[in-house]
């Protein structure tokens, strides 16, 4: 890729203070796009958004918010449209996850995990697709899962949600492609994101750090793909090989192998 090649142009990453989001707006920044970043209230997102401007020269605008909230997408939408800065990156990567039995969550988690992961992912974009057309080339990135192929039992309803982002991002894709805008998935396997993510992968064995990777690999692997207007990225093994298992295998054999590979996440 070569470097700044969007002068002057804004960015729109949601969670955008840390983990994949925080190396997605380095690597935008790179490109020579301009930030706004969204995030939940607390040092980390003023502390990204410092770290990024120092380090790239780019301008940053951040903005608050839980994405978990009813109308948390209207008041994003609202706060780009008052800066009045041409936006042509939208990157949705706010994101819930968990693992355990479906039943240790209440109605409250799964309706809040329902709400970042898919109801505001899509409100967000509907509320910037007219922007994103007024300043083509444009695109937009939605943080999928390799968990996006498959049910997975003790991940079931955010599996369910990853692969609504899958599918809903392969169809607007379609309906966009003589807009202006392209649509990209990105579907990582185990990210190193905390010291809990880190924790859990290690728990997993030495096939679980070996395939696991950092922010940054799937950041930079990401927006490359972006800006080939790539309808998938899949970085790392894992990804790949569970895209091919979920195309190529019967479904109850799908369904054994799922089943194996998940049984070490059981709840005791």
């Amino acid at each position: 890729m070569n470097a700044r090649i969007a002068p002057d142009t804004f960015a729109l990453v949601t969670g955008g203070s840390s983990g994949i989001g925080r190396a997605i707006a380095e690597q935008l920044a790179l490109q020579g796009y301009h930030l706004l970043l969204v995030a939940l209230p607390g040092h980390e997102l003023e502390e990204a958004a410092g770290s990024l401007a120092n380090t790239t020269g780019c301008r940053v605008y951040t903005f608050e918010t839980d994405l978990c909230r009813e109308n948390a997408d209207m008041e994003v939408a609202g706060w780009v449209q008052s800066l009045q800065v041409p936006v042509s990156v939208l990157v949705n990567n706010a994101g819930m996850g968990y693992v355990g039995s479906y039943t240790d969550f209440d109605h409250h988690f799964y309706r809040d995990l329902l709400r970042i992961n898919i109801t505001n992912l899509v409100g967000i974009t509907t509320l910037m697709i007219r922007e994103l057309e007024r300043n083509q080339p444009a695109y937009i990135l939605n943080l999928g899962s390799m968990a996006s192929f498959f049910p997975l039992p003790w991940k079931t309803v955010y599996a369910a949600s990853k692969a609504f982002v899958f599918a809903y991002s392969a169809a607007l894709r379609e309906e966009l492609r003589t807009k202006g805008i392209s649509v990209t998935v990105v579907c990582p396997g185990a990210v190193t994101t905390s010291e809990n993510v880190r924790a859990r992968i290690e728990a997993s064995g030495r096939m679980g750090m070996m395939t696991a990777l950092s922010p940054g690999r799937v950041a930079k692997k990401s927006v490359e793909g972006m800006l080939r207007k790539r309808k998938m990225v899949l970085p790392g093994i894992s990804p790949k090989f569970s895209w091919y298992l979920g195309r190529r295998l019967p479904g109850i054999v799908r369904k054994v192998i799922v089943k194996r590979l998940l049984s070490g996440k059981k709840p005791d």
